[in-house]
């Protein structure tokens, strides 16, 4: 037979029908012989399919590598970070336990503390006292001088009183310790 665009095209052998019979409606069909032949789709339609499938999987790549850059980064600084985290820890666990040990010597000699404050309290006590005694002290010898002085002075005062007085009696005086008129005007 020759195709419409010139080529011959080879053609089936013919087989003869076959007289069918109800024996031969009621058997079941034979299963086809090789996989089902779908129809063709053409070649535009089918690169399309290619590059939107080849497309897909690059971009499905893209996001992987991506995902695992990002995983790589994070990873980095989560180790670092616990790297800082390990040496933090640590140091505030020597911090940790040395205040513990300190804070136990501490309260075990506190005693000590209150009384060195006892003692100190003591201290400042005793010198306020002899301060102050010291201060009575002079304030006494001073008192002490000047009642020295001021029962001197009124010694001295009677002396010169009496003395006056006596000088007054000898000269014919009113005997109150009044110096008498000398001279007389008539």
């Amino acid at each position: 037979m020759l195709s419409i665009f010139g080529g011959s095209k080879a053609t089936k052998p013919q087989v003869p029908e076959k007289d069918v019979t109800a024996a031969d409606l009621e058997k079941p069909l034979p299963p086809p012989k090789g996989p089902a032949k779908r129809p063709g789709t053409s070649g535009t339609e089918l690169n399309l399919r290619t590059h939107r499938v080849e497309a897909a999987t690059a971009f499905q790549r893209a996001q992987r590598a991506e995902q695992e850059y990002r995983a790589r980064r994070q990873a980095t600084l989560a180790r670092s970070d616990i790297n800082t985290a390990k040496s933090s820890f640590s140091e505030a666990g020597k911090h940790l336990k040395a205040g513990c040990f300190a804070s136990i010597g501490a309260i075990r000699l506190m005693p000590a503390v209150f009384r060195e404050k006892k003692a100190t309290f003591r201290e400042k006590r005793e010198k306020e006292r002899k301060e102050k005694e010291e201060k009575a002290k002079i304030e006494k010898e001073r008192r002490e001088a000047l009642e020295k002085k001021l029962k001197e002075e009124r010694e001295e005062e009677e002396k010169k009183k009496k003395e006056e007085g006596e000088a007054a009696e000898a000269s014919g005086g009113n005997g109150e310790g009044e110096e008498a008129p000398t001279s007389a005007v008539a």
